[in-house]
């Protein structure tokens, strides 16, 4: 159930566990060659602030050099203080990631004010993923009281993160509006957890996945040829701008590819500037649809290419879950209670699909899915129903709107007053066959 200010909170349900998946914010292109489409200084404007770690963790490899560089920053534009970068490699956690991160030697990398690399998170990403985590504390401090309103301990958040630079900044600055400053005790050394790109999992890793990879060449190979009219309707406002063989989707190699075309667009207008010439906001929106259809569709062809696509995602998010509901309410007072995945909208699309909610609509910056575990209440003493049968009972919202999951539809599967809350056992038994773990994963990649 849910209202104009967003999804209902039934009194007799406690919340006990929100989990959040999102994409990144705005960004520049990520392509090279786009650049070149653009006049000089076009994203200029939009990256006046270098992107830079919380000065105590930069000091590990810069000493004091930034002293006082943060006081340089707008109050909200301020980098969140990430303390620790843990890299998980071999079933370990070392503590040393920053020092091995992709993302972080980008993060940190010397530039001039405004100077924009390829997808970089810009301004209007840092204000739009700020923005997310003030909607979160609205909700789970001020309306709810579910998160404390100051966080004392690094064990209430669980930071997770692909590890790219536009990722690693949006989980900051999300937690960055959810606990402003002051309402963050030193105590509380928020920590980062990355992986190596061999074995992430915050999107297909089909490079890394010879299964994968040669279940969706098969699957994209078929669909190509079936190409809407819509589509090619669309392509000729642009085509100005790609050679005849350029593929529709990239192929890993230099060549500029049909979709870029709409992620150039989608980059301009979400920095308010017009969209490439030829295109418009409506047009560009129509042409994210049909791409989501092509790119994101495959991701759903069996359960297989579900589960070797987002499968190990599902489990970390599912087992969580499942400690959750098996602790007793209040036992753990140092229990997680907020889960971030900063991803990517390679993330929530293929997520979406194996979930079998997926709107066909391409992921915008920032979009978010969230999983909300609720208990019911303990009956009365006078009640006949014994403790052991309280409920459990998983929602999702995404962009704050619930979701029906299909295999929740039967009376006995959801709440009795709202189709969108799921009983514990229908979401479990709905995602069992696309979780898998990591070396069960491996196993079945052929790797």
């Amino acid at each position: 159930m849910s209202t104009e200010n967003g999804p209902l909170y039934d009194p007799s349900l406690k919340l006990k566990l929100v989990q959040i998946v999102h994409r990144h914010g705005a960004r520049t292109p990520v392509v090279p060659e786009i650049f070149k489409w653009f006049s000089p200084g076009t994203f200029l404007s939009s990256c006046a602030l270098a992107p830079q770690l919380h000065e105590r963790l930069l000091s590990k490899e810069q000493g004091d050099s930034l002293k006082g560089a943060s006081q340089s920053f707008p109050k909200h534009e301020r980098p969140m203080p990430v303390h620790t970068l843990y890299k998980e490699e071999g079933g370990g956690l070392n503590e040393t990631g920053h020092e091995t991160s992709d993302g972080f030697k980008l993060l940190t990398a010397k530039r001039s004010p405004g100077e924009c690399d390829m997808g970089q998170l810009t301004d209007t990403g840092k204000r739009q993923l700020q923005s997310l985590g003030q909607h979160l504390r609205d909700v789970y401090v001020a309306r709810l009281g579910f998160l404390p309103e100051k966080l004392e301990s690094p064990n209430t958040i669980h930071l997770a993160s692909s590890d790219m630079a536009r990722t690693i900044e949006s989980a900051q600055y999300l937690v960055a509006g959810l606990y402003p400053a002051g309402y963050c005790h030193p105590s509380a050394n928020l920590r980062l957890h990355i992986r190596p790109h061999t074995s992430e999992f915050h999107y297909p890793n089909y490079p890394n996945c010879r299964k994968l990879r040669t279940l969706l060449d098969e699957f994209k190979t078929a669909q190509l040829p079936r190409v809407s009219p819509r589509l090619h309707e669309l392509e000729k406002k642009f085509s100005r701008y790609l050679p005849e063989d350029s593929p529709i989707m990239s192929e890993g190699d230099a060549k500029v590819s049909h979709l870029d075309v709409y992620d150039a667009s989608a980059c301009l207008i979400a920095e308010g500037l017009p969209p490439i010439t030829g295109m418009t906001e409506r047009s560009t929106e129509s042409l994210g649809d049909e791409y989501a259809k092509m790119f994101f569709e495959p991701f759903g062809a069996t359960e297989q290419v579900m589960r070797l696509s987002m499968g190990r995602l599902l489990e970390r998010i599912a087992v969580r879950i499942e400690q959750a509901a098996r602790n007793p309410s209040g036992a753990r007072p140092d229990a997680t209670k907020l889960a971030v995945w900063s991803g990517h909208d390679t993330t929530l699309g293929p997520l979406l699909v194996a979930l079998r909610v997926f709107d066909g609509k391409w992921p915008q910056f920032a979009n978010n899915l969230v999983f909300e575990l609720f208990e019911q209440n303990p009956t009365p003493p006078s009640s006949f129903l014994s403790r052991s049968q309280s409920r459990h009972y998983v929602r999702l919202l995404y962009n704050q709107n619930p979701l029906n999951l299909p295999y929740c539809a039967a009376p006995d599967q959801h709440h009795p007053s709202d189709p969108a809350m799921c009983t514990l056992e229908a979401f479990l038994e709905g995602v069992k066959a696309v979780r898998v773990t990591d070396s069960a994963w491996a196993k079945e990649c052929g790797n």
